[in-house]
């Protein structure tokens, strides 16, 4: 049997206002109970449509909260005994991210409750050349350096390996003068190729 809109909005209403199908039908006469069940939840989808998701994110309600704000909502419900529904409702993040947040907290403390990024504000770049110009005039210096020390050790090992009898120490001044021109001059001739 088929009813019209009228019908519908008048069992619906006398509903809201009794609280209960059998009696509804039982005044009215009409609808079946099985027709009275699909019309209220006709109506609670159509009361019940979703927002769209909304992408921003402003600074009173972040979506990603800071840890105080998280370890404050975990106090309230917890510790104080508010209502996890209410304080949902109120802060609105959702029950589901409380117990989540709890798990957490449970499990590693305060500090897996920490966000995984930072929401600062950004600014500008500026380039900062007077730091690195420094810092690479610094860096060749100490690889020239490096290379002479390298070089020098070279032909120390080489001399060495000539007469395994040598010692560093026995050696005379200008046998460790030989090593260090043997060693600066390959030096000085990279340094002025480059």
């Amino acid at each position: 049997m088929s009813y019209t809109e009228q019908e519908k909005q008048e069992a619906l209403a006398l509903y809201d206002e009794l609280g209960s199908i059998s009696k509804v039908i039982n005044k009215l006469g009409f609808p079946s109970r099985q027709n009275m069940y699909t019309w209220i939840r006709k109506r609670n989808v159509e009361q019940k449509k979703r927002k769209k998701a909304d992408c921003s994110d402003p600074p009173e309600h972040r979506r990603h909260p800071s840890l105080e704000t998280k370890l404050n909502i975990l106090h309230r419900c917890f510790e104080l005994g508010e209502d996890i529904l209410s304080v949902s409702e109120e802060t609105g993040y959702s029950r589901t991210s409380i117990y989540l947040w709890r798990r957490k907290y449970l499990s590693g403390g305060s500090v897996s409750l920490m966000s995984k990024q930072k929401h600062l504000p950004r600014g500008e770049l500026v380039p900062v050349e007077s730091q690195s110009d420094t810092n690479q005039t610094e860096l060749l210096a100490k690889i020239k350096e490096l290379e002479l020390e390298n070089d020098i050790l070279r032909e120390t090992i080489n001399v060495l390996k000539k007469d395994q009898g040598i010692d560093w120490l026995k050696l005379k001044n200008r046998e460790k003068t030989m090593i260090v021109d043997a060693g600066l001059t390959e030096f000085i001739w990279v340094e002025s190729v480059i």
